[in-house]
């Protein structure tokens, strides 16, 4: 799934339990003379809607409010903030693809650590905007098909349509590959009929659908393992970890993803002052529009761990390793270090029943 992206800043809010329990976001009244600091890398030049937890919160000068100031470095490729990273340039990556952080470890950078991740999959999963000729995998034959960049194992896209075509017995050469660019370009081209089929983002669904040629298709490959290729995870370095104060930092981060999150999900005026503020088109837009704008990103958002091991092990057993064969074995339990999302959420507790998105699986199989 590509994001749709609108402007950029990424941030850390504190909100106080109470504040989100009514849906609220207020900041903490006092700020820490002393404020802990981290630099952070984001794989885009403009947020996805999707990622407005951080981007939302920067705006509102939550930082210095809770003693921490972010210095966000911005790149336009999901592997530049991993490159950054590695050359010790910032303290934590963040919005990364797992594709990306797999390779990364597979060619030797196993100094990096997967510390959280609040999208480890998508309300459209295996769901796309299709023409109303495709409704089975075997429809696919002599198509064209949307990616956003070069179709090759690296890209999700590509791996999901990849998984799709050998369901139904086909291979590259029975299909054609469109390269779209970003998601603002890839939907104007499925309405004019240039590609046939794509990913697309949860406020496109309407126009999709009020479109007589198109629908909204589900199609599943045998044995689809859970899509952890879509998080947008945030890693870290061993030595940063170590480090006391930056490891304060990180929690302090995490920590206002989880709660800008709850409240979210209990606000849909919050959530759409945030979503206008982004997306002024959104301004526009019908009551009833932008009520299905709230529930799809709530969906999206509360149906998500931030933290699910299992399904890290298994998109590496059936999706990383079958594209990657000579890339070795990657040990989660290393890779993985959950103790910051233990510490926060020991703290401010858990909301299994509304908030699915809180419950973590730290177990491995």
């Amino acid at each position: 799934m590509r994001l749709r992206t609108t402007s950029v800043v990424a941030a850390t809010l504190l909100i106080a339990i109470a504040a989100t329990a009514c849906g609220t976001s207020k900041a903490p009244n006092s700020a820490s003379s002393t404020p802990y600091s981290l630099t952070v890398g984001v794989p885009w030049s403009d947020p996805p809607l999707l990622l407005m937890v951080e981007n939302e919160a920067q705006r509102l000068g939550y930082f210095a409010k809770n003693g921490l100031k972010v210095t966000f470095v911005s790149v336009t490729t999901s592997a530049g903030p991993l490159q950054l990273l590695e050359g010790h340039q910032i303290d934590l990556a963040d919005g990364i693809f797992s594709p990306d952080a797999m390779t990364a470890w597979a060619a030797g950078a196993t100094d990096i650590r997967y510390v959280g991740g609040y999208l480890a999959r998508n309300a459209l999963l295996d769901t796309y905007a299709a023409s109303k000729s495709i409704n089975k995998p075997a429809d696919l034959k002599g198509k064209t098909i949307a990616v956003g960049s070069e179709p090759n194992p690296s890209n999700p896209e590509y791996a999901d349509f990849e998984a799709l075509l050998k369901s139904a017995g086909l291979t590259d050469n029975d299909v054609h590959f469109a390269v779209t660019g970003t998601i603002n370009q890839t939907v104007p081209a499925l309405l004019a009929g240039r590609v046939d089929i794509a990913e697309i983002d949860l406020d496109d669904v309407p126009f999709v659908q009020a479109d007589p040629k198109l629908q909204m298709v589900r199609m599943i490959p045998p044995g689809k393992y859970e899509a952890w290729g879509y998080t947008a995870t945030a890693l870290t370095r061993k030595d940063v970890l170590a480090n006391k104060t930056k490891n304060t930092a990180i929690q302090l981060y995490m920590k206002t993803i989880i709660q800008l999150t709850r409240a979210y999900v209990a606000s849909e005026p919050l959530t759409l002052a945030s979503i206008e503020h982004l997306d002024p088109t959104v301004k526009g837009k019908s009551a009833a529009y932008k009520k299905t704008f709230w529930k799809a990103l709530v969906g999206e958002w509360a149906q998500n761990g931030m933290m699910n091991l299992p399904s890290i092990q298994d998109y590496l057993t059936k999706g990383f390793y079958p594209l990657n064969p000579k890339s070795g074995k990657i040990p989660v339990k290393t890779f993985a270090s959950p103790s910051i999302v233990k510490g926060i959420l020991a703290q401010i507790g858990t909301k299994p029943t509304r908030y699915t998105y809180d419950v973590p699986h730290y177990t491995l199989p």
